[in-house]
């Protein structure tokens, strides 16, 4: 039977899990994919007795196998004795094709670059093959976080994902996101029915949990009363403010201050640019804010 796409409700996590690529017949209810998985949802347990014994456990928040220690007795069935039997009955098989790992063979024909999601580390990377690969293999690093992004728990290194034009009814909201390419945080407009978790309810909190060293976080007094004007981000309030130095340029603080309004706009407060949708900046007025 041809396997389909899509997406399995868990009535145990009350959320939808992406990646599941299943035919009609594996399943007969999503109670009974509950049932057979629910162990892989429960939280380890390392039971009453005193004893210390390295076993692994499928944690679903992280979305991998982790290591806990277990006393010895009344544990629950979320209990391995190893990460490669944790990963081949939870993570694996709630990964996936997103999973499947390609075996070194030799193809004809010339190699191409392509891109696969590495379980190990929940990463979209490229490698070079000849072969034509059906599963986890993808053309560019945007198809394979749409596929498998679902299973990264680290929003930094997510392609950020602006609401398409017609994507659905729920209505835009401004947000922000972590520009892996150009390592800044971005203004775009988010929708509830797309998009990934790379999206913030303020700049500063993008800056803070992927950029935590940015200039833009650092903090500058205003003066009023000296000479040359200058110009800083103030990322409490994501804008950018004029304020006054008695030196020329070369003698400014190296961090945090600019020549101009623009130039601050550029480094600390872009807008992000999808090139299905074009420039942001005329949209934002028909969009309401984050409450």
């Amino acid at each position: 039977m041809k396997k389909a796409l899509r997406l399995h409700f868990s009535f145990i996590m009350r959320l939808c899990l992406p990646g599941m690529c299943i035919t009609a017949t594996d399943w007969s209810s999503s109670e009974e994919y509950d049932e057979k998985y629910y162990r892989c949802y429960i939280e380890a347990d390392a039971g009453r007795c005193k004893a210390a014994i390295p076993r692994w456990s499928y944690n679903a928040s992280s979305k991998a196998c982790t290591t806990f220690i277990y006393g010895g007795c009344d544990a629950n069935e979320n209990n391995f004795y190893n990460k490669s039997d944790c990963n081949k009955f939870c993570r694996d098989k709630i990964y996936g094709s997103c999973a499947v790992r390609h075996k070194r063979k030799h193809c004809h024909g010339r190699k191409v670059k392509k891109v696969w999601f590495n379980p190990d580390n929940q990463t979209c990377e490229l490698f070079q093959t000849n072969c034509e690969y059906v599963k986890n293999s993808f053309h560019n690093m945007k198809e394979c976080y749409e596929r498998c992004g679902g299973f990264v728990t680290n929003p930094c290194i997510l392609p950020i994902e602006p609401a398409r034009k017609r994507s659905c009814n729920t209505g835009i909201t401004v947000r922000y996101g972590y520009n892996p390419q150009t390592k800044k945080c971005e203004k775009f407009l988010w929708s509830s029915c797309t998009g990934n978790i790379n999206n913030f309810t303020t700049r500063k909190q993008c800056w803070k949990t992927c950029a935590p060293e940015s200039p833009c976080l650092l903090k500058t007094e205003y003066h009023r009363y000296r000479f040359f004007r200058s110009y800083f981000y103030d990322a409490d309030h994501d804008s950018c403010n004029q304020t006054r130095t008695f030196l020329k340029k070369q003698y400014w603080p190296t961090e945090n201050r600019f020549q101009s309004t623009q130039k601050c706009k550029e480094e600390c407060m872009p807008d992000h640019f999808d090139s299905d949708i074009g420039p942001l900046s005329g949209l934002y007025k028909h969009v309401q804010p984050f409450k």
